[in-house]
């Protein structure tokens, strides 16, 4: 999670930088880099209450005391292999898709996206405001 957060943050600034640079003057940078960290906070919220929430999930899984439950988390385990690692599982940490979503998520894409929607909404209030 740290690197995805440097990384978001990196291409927010660079973006920035690339697009029409940060105002010069003191009142117009803190504006656009509040509503710059505004759309980090965004895009790193929800990315990171889906993995704490897979972690919480996880540590249940983790903790199983001997019994039925912790013999199914085994089995499901265990019949991993078989499907070659593309199988569902109860368990969070084995199941194909979940890793998918949480390893195959594409920060830069995502955070890319993000950018230029925000941007083109900042230069259309800009153009309206000057109307």
């Amino acid at each position: 999670m740290a690197v995805e957060d440097g990384a978001v943050l990196g291409l927010l600034l660079a973006a920035s930088l690339e697009k029409e640079g940060v105002p010069a003057d003191p009142a117009g940078k803190r504006e656009y880099l509040a509503a710059l960290l505004r759309l980090y906070q965004d895009l790193r919220k929800r990315r990171t209450e889906t993995n704490v929430a897979g972690a919480v999930d996880t540590r249940h899984y983790y903790h199983l005391a001997d019994g039925e439950e912790q013999r199914r988390r085994d089995a499901d385990l265990a019949a991993l292999p078989g499907t070659g690692w593309q199988g569902r599982c109860s368990f969070n940490w084995g199941d194909a898709e979940y890793q998918r979503s949480l390893l195959g998520f594409d920060v830069i894409a995502d955070g890319k996206d993000k950018f230029d929607e925000w941007h083109s909404r900042r230069q259309e209030q800009t153009r309206t405001s000057f109307r």
